[in-house]
């Protein structure tokens, strides 16, 4: 006979109510197929066919973060992507190695990817190159998508600094 054993609620991590409720409609709204392996390996095929080099994902780290705090986890500097999560007010920041985006815009453009790291806010033109990567990335999102409830994604805009996303992150979204 096979006995049971009650569950003991100890070390469980601490949420905030905004954590829980960000937590809350992560779970609801996104498949959990676009965190596994085979996603990320998928996204690195779409970046191998859009920049022509060998690409390596790594792996993907979720943090609900109130907008008060968003300051204190991120770098100083780097290109920041905010994403809009409708039907929420939630937003999604990603941090993408500059390198990465310089490479990007860089072969996209016709180079050979060894252009100096861009360290100031792109060029529309720039963003431009760098959304049309962007969005056959959100593209796969959908492809993989299990779930009855879907988050409609939007590329909302990019930031190069701290500062320069304080300044765009709005006090009644959590991130």
């Amino acid at each position: 006979m096979s006995s049971v054993k009650p569950f003991q609620f100890k070390n469980l991590p601490r949420y905030s109510r905004v954590q829980a409720d960000c937590l809350q409609s992560i779970s609801a709204y996104l498949s959990n197929k676009p965190f596994q392996q085979e996603f990320r390996t998928h996204i690195c095929e779409i970046l191998q066919e859009a920049l022509k080099v060998p690409a390596k994902l790594s792996g993907v780290d979720i943090q609900p973060i109130e907008s008060a705090k968003v300051e204190s986890v991120l770098p100083a500097e780097s290109c920041f992507i905010i994403l809009g999560a409708a039907p929420g007010p939630q937003k999604i920041i990603v941090d993408v190695d500059p390198a990465l985006i310089t490479q990007s815009i860089d072969r996209l453009l016709g180079g050979d990817g060894q252009s100096d790291i861009i360290r100031r806010n792109l060029t529309q033109v720039e963003q431009g190159v760098v959304s049309f990567v962007l969005l056959k990335i959100i593209g796969a999102f959908y492809d993989g998508w299990q779930s009855g409830k879907e988050v409609a994604l939007t590329l909302d805009d990019f930031a190069n600094s701290r500062e320069e996303l304080n300044e765009l992150i709005e006090e009644d979204s959590d991130y």
